[in-house]
């Protein structure tokens, strides 16, 4: 649920702290990210606010107050992770999606949610604006924990493949439309 609301990776939520993790506002992203950058996620919906609550409830039970149980390893941990999204049909022979595709599916909803426009992979929008579209993948790359925005790409799909060329926008309209 952590992979899904905060795109989070599978280690990053099993070390997650929640109480300590919770900003209010924000979720403060530290431990198990990759390269060791920390990083800010928007708590923005009831949905994410509802799963951070759960796993706080979780978390308080464990000697580490993560989601790791008392006397068990981070690998031991991630093992039943992985078992766990077994049972739920979250695997490539399953749903065809694995838990990694939780977080790429945070960020498909998150790059639409802030461009107002559906990302590459999901459709072409109706019109199409690269300012929204620049502006939304730099914050989804950020909420990531990415540097660059070609590694955004690989969830929400190529900036330039698939969308279509902006023709100059009209005066007054805040949207280029399609050629």
């Amino acid at each position: 649920e952590l992979m899904d609301a905060f795109g989070l990776r599978i280690q990053e939520a099993t070390l997650l702290q929640p109480a300590a993790a919770d900003g209010g506002s924000v979720l403060r992203v530290e431990m198990g990210t990759k390269g060791g950058r920390s990083r800010l996620v928007q708590i923005q919906t009831v949905k994410q606010r509802n799963v951070l609550d759960r796993a706080k409830s979780i978390a308080h039970l464990s000697d580490t107050r993560n989601l790791i149980p008392s006397g068990k390893t981070l690998a031991q941990a991630l093992a039943r992770a992985y078992y766990i999204c077994g049972l739920f049909g979250i695997t490539k022979n399953g749903m065809e999606i694995t838990p990694h595709g939780l977080r790429a599916g945070f960020a498909n909803d998150r790059y639409e949610e802030l461009s107002g426009m559906p990302s590459s992979v999901r459709g072409t929008p109706e019109k199409f604006d690269p300012e929204k579209d620049r502006l939304a993948r730099e914050i989804v790359s950020r909420e990531l924990g990415h540097s660059r925005l070609s590694i955004t790409g690989a969830y929400t799909g190529a900036r330039v493949r698939g969308r279509p060329k902006a023709v100059p926008k009209n005066e007054g309209d805040d949207t280029a439309e399609i050629c």
